[in-house]
């Protein structure tokens, strides 16, 4: 089956969270603050669209982490990892936090093994995969990836990506695959790169995204997810100052060779464009066949939060996008 520019969005996938979850958090921390923000997206009546996220004051002795990434896995889990502490702003940290939402604090865990800021985050398997980001203001992007294993609760390095970078965006592909897509590169400017990352294997393929315009790059801290089952959706971002609308489609084929299996990807951009522009920090999570998004809004630069210290929800229901 060729692919089609035209081709509408088909969403067939399971919930992000597991089922009997009650907390299945759409949720961010807000910089230099004590703050958690969330949605519960179990206790949602259906096509209520009063999304708003509540707010809970974290009984912590110290303000979140500038730049950090945080991410909710299926389990209901909360993770806070790296970022700049704001105290001191020159290197990048390498703690890491577990929510508890019950006192509401954090829990300190296992250090990554890379200190970073501006990296990425997903789940894939029983792990947090980790990726690029900075560890000093005066030194480059890393290429460094590292996995935490939830259950032995410690982090382990992996095998290098083939780019350095920040911003990127990562997704997991039936648990077997993990892809990075673009993000700002060190000293080339944005990405027009793809690359795979083979869990049991430990390694990586890197490939270059044919475009008609040679001048084709993607932007960074676009949003991905696995929307059916050879499928990936890449949506959103920011090149430079400006902010993206576009949807790219990740097909993929598998097919078995001489007892090896392979992968052949097709990446187009199709017509249908998501109604708000801008990027995401956070992980978009599948419920009930809707696609719920915590997007970056700018706030005053000169306030002592960072300026992207707020989110709001937008969800796809693969017809429609809206920004509650």
């Amino acid at each position: 089956m060729e692919f089609s520019y035209e081709q509408r969005l088909k969403f067939d996938a399971p919930n992000y969270f597991l089922e009997h979850i009650a907390q299945q958090l759409l949720c961010y921390f807000q910089d230099n603050s004590k703050k958690f923000h969330y949605l519960n997206l179990a206790s949602l009546e259906k096509h209520d669209i009063k999304y708003k996220f509540q707010e809970k004051e974290l009984f912590i002795d110290f303000k979140i982490p500038l730049y950090h990434r945080s991410i909710a896995i299926p389990t209901g889990e909360i993770y806070v990892t790296g970022g700049i502490d704001p105290s001191n702003k020159t290197y990048a940290i390498n703690k890491v936090y577990q929510l508890d939402m019950k006192i509401p604090s954090l829990i300190p865990k296992m250090h990554m093994s890379q200190a970073r800021y501006s990296h990425t985050l997903c789940f894939a398997m029983k792990y947090i995969f980790a990726v690029g980001g900075v560890s000093d203001i005066n030194e480059g992007y890393l290429d460094s990836f590292e996995k935490y294993d939830i259950d032995f609760g410690e982090w382990i390095p992996l095998s290098s990506c083939p780019t350095k970078s920040i911003g990127s965006s990562l997704c997991n592909y039936k648990d077997r695959v993990i892809y990075k897509f673009g993000g700002k590169m060190d000293n080339t400017g944005f990405s027009n790169y793809i690359e795979r990352y083979d869990i049991l294997k430990n390694n990586w393929t890197l490939f270059i995204i044919n475009s008609e315009n040679q001048m084709f790059k993607l932007p960074s801290l676009m949003n991905a997810y696995q929307i059916n089952n050879e499928e990936i959706m890449v949506y959103g971002g920011s090149i430079n100052e400006g902010q993206c609308r576009s949807i790219f489609l990740l097909r993929i084929k598998e097919y078995m060779k001489n007892n090896e299996a392979f992968h052949e990807e097709k990446f187009r951009e199709i017509k249908m464009e998501i109604n708000a522009p801008g990027s995401f920090w956070l992980h978009p999570i599948m419920h009930e066949n809707v696609l719920f998004n915590a997007q970056n809004l700018q706030i005053d630069r000169g306030s002592e939060l960072c300026h992207f210290g707020k989110k709001r929800v937008l969800i796809c229901n693969s017809e429609i996008w809206k920004d509650l």
